[in-house]
């Protein structure tokens, strides 16, 4: 029997389809009150202080480029011009696009936002390119207002979504381990490297020295290869049992063997070795704030349904 295949619908009528992001879509409140009516307020934020301008939906500046610090005192000012402008130029509606600037365009944000204004959000990438479409050799503070104007009118002044509280704490939580482990990791290096130069060759005796339990602790007991050989097998089991140090007879034997053919340690070696238990105070430290933000980051994913992924072999609970 001959079939025929089912017409495809369009996916949305001319009507329902805008260009631009969906979370940056003003049309309809354009049209609702006309583009002359309808204010965008572009934000290029710095450090200390920020610049702000006021323009109608067509270009037309009502609030020339003016400073704003970052005060509560400096912000309730600018609050204040742009609602007067409003009441004069008779804009009825706008949105506050401010260009994202690691975290110095909160101030800005927050402050809009508090005030009752829609305000956005502008990616520095969008607001260069529609600057570099007019002015790609110059790169002022008024351009880069012209370039966040453009890209708002466009569609690409984003909403902020509703952060999830549950979402932001872990993620919070997993970048803060994530940049302890980095630290972690950078700690290691360097305590290798300055245990190299006091006691050469010293490392080579484990397959890692920050898993056994006295190779750290070794070069705060004996000093020198010298040392090591001169306390002997009996002296270095009898001193790892009064630090209640667990330790085998076989790894303290390869220990002896390496001092007693060790190379010459660096004419400043004192000084690497003071580095050498500095270095590891501060990565124990760091490794104990790991393990505490693991479990706070525990603590967070019960909440959620991905604790199940826990069940899986190989996925731990930062994976998860």
């Amino acid at each position: 029997m001959r079939t025929t295949k089912p017409s495809r619908r369009a996916a949305g009528s001319p009507k329902d389809v805008h260009l631009g992001k969906p979370r940056g879509v003003i049309s309809p409140r354009v049209q609702a009150v006309g583009p002359e009516h309808f204010g965008i307020v572009a934000v290029d934020c710095a450090k200390n202080r920020s610049k702000w301008m006021l323009t109608d939906f067509y270009g037309r500046v009502l609030i020339g480029p003016t400073f704003v610090e970052h005060r509560s005192d400096a912000f309730a000012q600018a609050i204040a011009h742009l609602r007067q402008a409003m009441a004069t130029h008779h804009i009825r509606d706008l949105i506050v696009a401010v260009e994202r600037t690691g975290r110095h365009h909160l101030h800005a944000y927050h402050a809009f936002s508090a005030a009752g204004f829609d305000t956005r959000v502008v990616r520095p990438s969008i607001s260069r390119h529609f600057r570099q479409a007019f002015a790609y050799d110059n790169k002022t503070d008024d351009t880069d207002l012209e370039g966040i104007f453009r890209a708002a009118v466009n569609g690409f002044a984003l909403a902020e979504p509703v952060a999830d509280p549950v979402f932001t704490a872990l993620q919070f939580w997993t970048r803060h381990r994530r940049d302890l482990v980095g630290k972690s990791s950078l700690l290691r290096c360097q305590i290798l490297e300055h245990l190299d130069a006091c006691m050469p060759g010293y490392a080579r005796c484990f397959d890692n020295v920050f898993q056994n339990n006295i190779a750290l602790l070794l070069p705060g007991w004996c000093p020198t290869p010298q040392a090591v050989v001169a306390a002997g097998l009996t002296g270095l089991t009898e001193r790892a049992r009064r630090e209640g140090v667990r330790v085998h007879c076989a790894t303290l034997t390869r220990i002896l063997g390496w001092a007693q053919n060790a190379p010459t340690p660096d004419h400043d070696a004192v000084l690497h070795r003071q580095l050498v238990q500095a270095l590891n105070d501060d990565r124990a430290a760091k490794e104990n704030q790991v393990r505490s933000a693991e479990g706070d980051i525990v603590g967070l994913l019960v909440q959620t349904p991905y604790v199940r992924l826990l069940a899986l072999a190989g996925v731990n609970v930062v994976l998860a």
